[in-house]
């Protein structure tokens, strides 16, 4: 039996030392490799879309949202797919969602998934790449990172999901609206501030804002091995 001073007392087995040597050596390599792939983080993926690497290319855009504290709301979303050109006797499949429960679940689908669009949270599950935005000590918005595989998208349609007096509530347009957008290799893009306001009397207003030097200042603080990426100005257009 060894004993070593100000260790708890450690049993070994002459007869299993190099087994349990062994043990040790490989509880430490995959301690080594659960590390390398660590290494994958947010932050690296933005990078690799940041510089093309990945084939992609990275699109920042703030979603902010006034007449309704944003702290009071339990989802707050965009849809946003890819634009493709279609023949005339093409159809599509669109994935429905038959329950809040379900939406909130897809917000958090990959990209790549099948899903025939896929969702923009600033509030609920689904942001692990996004920035806070607050202005007088309240939460606005975030900031969002999409990296994006090159091509035509579209942000379209907001949902609202809050707690009511019989269960949970579902605001959304009521006619149906998109602003485009492209993603070019290895470009960073900032399609701007896209600010919803909403009335007492069940109104909306969209507006398109060039914040971008607060934004990208919000998402650099998150993300600040991406500060020096150079940004492209191109604003979401209808």
């Amino acid at each position: 039996m060894t004993y070593l001073p100000g260790y708890p007392l450690l049993m070994f087995n002459a007869q299993e030392d190099d087994m349990r040597i062994s043990q040790a050596c490989l509880v430490f390599a995959m301690a080594a490799l659960a590390l390398v792939g660590c290494a994958t983080t947010p932050e690296s993926r933005l990078r690799a879309a940041a510089d093309g690497s990945d084939g992609g290319g990275l699109a920042i855009v703030g979603m902010t949202l006034s007449g309704k504290p944003l702290n009071e709301v339990n989802s707050f979303e965009y849809s946003i797919r890819r634009i493709t050109a279609t023949r005339d006797d093409e159809m599509t499949i669109e994935q429905r969602v038959p329950s809040p429960v379900q939406r909130v679940r897809q917000t958090g689908a990959s990209r790549d998934s099948d899903a025939a669009y896929w969702s923009l949270a600033v509030v609920g599950p689904g942001t692990p790449d996004a920035a806070d935005l607050v202005e007088d000590d309240a939460l606005v918005g975030r900031v969002l990172a999409l990296s994006l595989p090159a091509g035509d998208y579209e942000i379209f349609d907001w949902r609202i999901i809050e707690n009511g007096t019989a269960g949970e509530h579902e605001h959304g347009p009521a006619q149906s609206f998109s602003y485009r957008f492209s993603v070019v290799p290895g470009r960073t893009v900032y399609l701007g501030r896209l600010h919803l306001a909403l009335s007492t009397t069940r109104k909306q207003a969209i507006d398109i804002e060039n914040r971008r030097d607060a934004d990208l200042a919000a998402l650099w603080q998150r993300y600040p091995a991406l500060a020096s990426t150079p940004v492209v100005v191109d604003l979401l257009q209808p």
